[in-house]
């Protein structure tokens, strides 16, 4: 930037940034999910059902682990 010329009004700024992606609560948008099956009337077995592989993708394993929440744009988050 040595051979930029700015203006004599100019003033330069640095950010820091700290968090790049948007994260999506997990534990909330499950709740979330469970109660518009709940009022779409989905059978409470299936809501279970769906929980319970949920909870599997999300907090199994170190692979899957994403304990801060969800990246916007990853393939759970699209639920």
């Amino acid at each position: 930037m040595h051979n930029i010329n700015f203006p004599i009004s100019s003033m330069l700024v640095s950010f820091d940034v700290t968090d790049t992606y948007t994260k999506i609560p997990v534990c909330l948008t499950i709740e979330l999910m469970n109660s518009i099956l709940q009022c779409e009337n989905v059978h409470q077995d299936l809501i279970n059902e769906f929980r319970t592989l949920i909870y599997l993708c999300v907090f199994t394993g170190k692979k899957y682990r994403f304990p801060d929440g969800l990246p916007m744009g990853g393939p759970l988050s699209y639920l």
